[in-house]
């Protein structure tokens, strides 16, 4: 799926779907991608893709004022994901329904050691 579907699996790179493919040449099979590789590919070489379930973040409106098509369906994929989450904690504490959920969520993009 362009803009959802990427490369995993590149030496020295610990992202999912990264670049993504943002176009398909049908006639020739050739992907356009989001940012270079760091290495090059070999003709037959074997690679794995990814298909995210929601795109990336982006801006809901770009510099040059188009609205992005994907902003607002990943924002309320995360929000769900989000209210599931705590959802589940409030219930295996047993606090759903109080007015103190007995914890406190920190939101992390990444962790690198």
């Amino acid at each position: 799926m362009i803009g959802k579907t990427g490369l995993t699996g590149q030496p020295g790179i610990y992202q999912t779907a990264w670049p993504l493919i943002t176009a398909v040449d049908n006639a020739t099979g050739v992907c356009q991608l989001s940012a270079p590789l760091v290495a090059a590919i070999s003709s037959g070489t074997q690679i794995t893709l990814v298909t995210l379930l929601y795109h990336p973040f982006s801006p809901l409106v770009y510099s040059d004022n188009t609205t992005s098509p994907w902003a607002m369906e990943t924002v309320n994929g995360w929000m769900t994901y989000v209210s599931s989450l705590f959802t589940i904690v409030r219930e295996i504490l047993g606090t759903a329904g109080t007015d103190d959920v007995g914890f406190d969520a920190e939101v992390w993009n990444e962790v690198t050691c």
